[in-house]
């Protein structure tokens, strides 16, 4: 991961968990930053492709779930729609994204419940470290192995990638353990491109950069803090397809 997106997913991170539990009641619609779904790669993405996961979050026995579909195309740009940025601040929410294949930009954004009009969200740059401010430093290791799940549809022979790795400036320091498997036979490649030759961060394996997201398994502890949990999530594919259509109307 190169410096400039570790800061953004460290800003990122720090946004979630300065707000826990918030939006459920909050009539202000979502945020949506123009890198949300940055860490997918949309380049090969076709219409009807959809997953569905379902969420655990902390220690929580709720298991929630969310989905991710791609309801139109063309060349250079893909439609999706999800409430994976809603699902735990707009519940029963969906969000529509029209995406640019080729970087995976959020161009426009539309907000609302399935079946129902959807309303125009604006789309908000990903704010970036201001020159001169704490320098981000990445250190730590990853791991590539494989290993077979067995989850609907499966058994399905996955890549497996470990990461460990503790992101710190003068003023913080936050420890990301995680772990994902990814299929290539699922849609909507998980984009881990450029992770392997990240400063700081010794690999074992090299990423391949294919296939779609079979499990993850995350926590975050701050390293300032003694190790304080902040936060610890746990996303399994129970569902896919290649028959996904539109829940969103959009006037």
């Amino acid at each position: 991961m190169s410096v400039h997106r570790s800061r953004a997913v460290l800003l990122a991170v720090c946004m979630a968990l300065a707000c826990p539990g918030a939006g459920a009641e909050d009539p202000a619609p979502p945020q949506v930053l123009d890198r949300a779904l940055a860490h997918y790669d949309f380049t090969a993405t076709k219409l009807g492709q959809r997953l569905k996961y379902e969420l655990t979050l902390d220690d929580g026995d709720e298991k929630i779930p969310f989905t991710i579909a791609c309801v139109e195309e063309d060349a250079d740009h893909v439609w999706i729609e999800t409430d994976a940025t809603t699902v735990e601040s707009h519940p029963g929410t969906l969000m529509r994204f029209k995406i640019a294949r080729k970087g995976g930009k959020i161009l426009q954004a539309w907000w609302g419940k399935p079946g129902e009009d959807a309303r125009a969200i604006d789309v908000a740059p990903m704010p970036e470290g201001k020159p001169g401010g704490d320098k981000l430093k990445a250190e730590g290791t990853g791991k590539v192995t494989t290993e077979v799940l067995r989850v609907k549809g499966g058994p399905f022979e996955c890549e497996k990638v470990e990461v460990d790795v503790v992101y710190s400036s003068e003023v913080l320091s936050l420890r990301v353990r995680s772990t994902i498997w990814l299929s290539e036979e699922m849609p909507f490649v998980y984009d881990w491109r450029g992770k392997e030759s990240a400063e700081g961060i010794e690999w074992e394996g090299k990423p391949s950069c294919k296939g779609g997201l079979v499990r993850l398994e995350s926590e975050v502890t701050d390293e300032a803090n003694g190790g304080e949990r902040l936060s610890k999530r746990t996303e399994v594919l129970v569902d896919y397809g290649f028959d996904a259509v539109a829940r969103l109307r959009i006037k």
